[in-house]
């Protein structure tokens, strides 16, 4: 069976990476603004049984300078007149 999960993108102390305790096979389905509560967030779909992991991503803002290999690009938001862009750097260390 499998069920989708909301994950809040709460940026961590440490700037723009977000660290989320996540299902290790999660697969991400979509990012938005939850109209409820404002809050960017990310959903996705999970597999009963899984194992968590800590799972880093990355929020760049358009006309941002990107590393060579930002990750892999899991969607953009939006907050007002700012666009933000989040990608997957995978398990965190």
């Amino acid at each position: 069976m499998k069920t989708i999960h909301r994950f809040p993108l709460l940026p961590s102390s440490a700037g723009r990476d977000i660290v989320l305790e996540i299902p290790r096979q999660a697969e991400v389905l979509s990012i938005g603004i939850r109209p409820l509560d404002n809050v960017p967030s990310l959903w996705a779909l999970v597999s009963d049984g899984y194992d968590v992991c800590l799972r880093t991503f990355r929020i760049y803002g358009t006309g941002w300078m990107l590393p060579d290999n930002p990750g892999e690009y899991v969607g953009t938001f939006m907050v007002g007149p700012m666009v933000w862009h989040v990608f997957d750097l995978g398990e965190a260390p």
